[in-house]
């Protein structure tokens, strides 16, 4: 297998206009083969600024890019956005560049058994699967890589063909202490238990435990698709749990979105 290109390439400049702070935005939570997870941000590696930006004018109303150039450079502020555009930039290139070298050893240990991706995110874009990738991710997963490298590896596992190794990853979930690695191998739990309807009293053990953390959140998806009693009964059962809080209320209202809908559905088709 080779999947040399790398999918994630440096953002390059496109305008001069201010932006926001920078980051590293990767595949998170997206459809793998039919079998992804969605959350809230997966995005891999966030670059975060140590200083404050600086605040700068950057002009009045709607107007073209060449009038908002003219605009800067007549008030005396061209120089200073590129600069700071520059500096957003490297920032970003320096991560990307910090984030391979961590990884590498894992790229490395995979390119050994016949798999070459470029970085670690690749994984689960390949085209076939990759189960004798399993031991060697799970071997690196408790070693003491940085979280962004353990959060990717544990993704890696929200595949169908990792969902005979449950029982380890579940352990390895309860034991991880970084919250990257904690919200990667959620993800990957996720996604399995979607699957496999008779995992649901294993994830609603997961989701119950307070000791697990905030990673909570990216399992209430599990809870929400089934149409069990007892993962609805669960759902109000943690409307005060302060890590679950906020998405437990979103899933319960659609809950009941749904239901008048297809109740209106039924009456308009009697």
């Amino acid at each position: 297998m080779n999947f040399m290109e790398d999918s994630r390439p440096a953002s390059a400049a496109s305008t001069l206009l201010p932006k926001r702070a920078p980051g590293i935005r990767g595949r998170r939570f997206g459809q793998d083969r039919g079998c992804g997870a969605r959350h809230h941000s997966r995005d891999s590696v966030r670059v975060k600024k140590k200083e404050k930006q600086q605040k700068i004018d950057v002009g009045p109303g709607s107007m073209t890019l060449a009038e908002h150039h003219a605009y800067l450079k007549e008030a005396g502020l061209y120089e200073q956005v590129l600069e700071n555009q520059r500096k957003r930039e490297e920032k970003v290139r320096k991560a990307q560049a910090e984030l391979r070298k961590a990884e590498l050893p894992v790229i490395e240990d995979l390119k050994a058994v016949g798999i070459e991706v470029n970085r670690l995110w690749d994984l689960q874009s390949l085209d076939e699967p990759y189960p004798e990738a399993f031991p060697i991710l799970l071997a690196h997963f408790q070693r003491p890589h940085r979280g962004e490298v353990l959060e990717d590896i544990g993704r890696a596992f929200g595949v169908r063909e990792a969902w005979p190794l449950w029982p380890t990853l579940v352990e390895l979930y309860e034991q991880a202490t970084d919250k990257h690695a904690q919200d990667g191998m959620a993800v990957a739990l996720s996604t399995i238990g979607k699957q496999h309807e008779e995992l649901l009293d294993d994830v609603l053990a997961l989701v119950k435990d307070p000791s697990n953390g905030p990673s909570r959140v990216l399992l209430i998806d599990v809870l929400s698709g089934s149409r069990e009693p007892r993962a609805y009964e669960a759902l109000v059962e943690m409307r005060d749990d302060p890590d679950l809080y906020k998405e437990v209320e979103f899933r319960l209202k659609r809950k009941e979105r749904d239901a008048k809908h297809r109740a209106k559905r039924r009456q308009a088709g009697s």
